[in-house]
């Protein structure tokens, strides 16, 4: 689970589905799938408009808020990814996996910079 730095909105992943919750009444917004692939976790940028999901599909998500839409599919881990985070000044993206890898990324674009 992740709530947004603006405090408006609160990601829940299970299985292969995100939810997107408004917190200010608690209505469900929208249900994302990961595409039958377990989600392992999320992140909600500082600027509260973009979300990240990774999980088993060895993918890197990311989602627009707060609608849901998918804008960008990342790829570059050879096994489950495990956790993931977007640097305060959303310059960077980094994603860790089962590969033993941490990959360092540019935050939307499709360019990794490290392995």
């Amino acid at each position: 689970m992740f709530i947004s730095p603006d405090n408006k909105i609160l990601a829940s992943g299970c299985m292969d589905k995100i939810k997107l919750w408004r917190l200010s009444d608690g209505k469900l917004i929208k249900t994302l799938t990961q595409n039958k692939a377990n989600v392992r976790s999320l992140f909600i940028s500082p600027n509260s408009k973009i979300l990240v999901s990774v999980g088993w599909n060895k993918t890197i998500k990311m989602w627009g808020l707060p609608n849901g839409e998918l804008i960008n599919v990342l790829d570059g881990h050879n096994d489950y990814i495990n956790s993931v985070l977007i640097s305060k000044n959303s310059k960077m993206l980094v994603s860790g996996g089962y590969d033993n890898t941490i990959k360092l990324w540019i935050f939307h674009q499709e360019i990794l910079l490290r392995r």
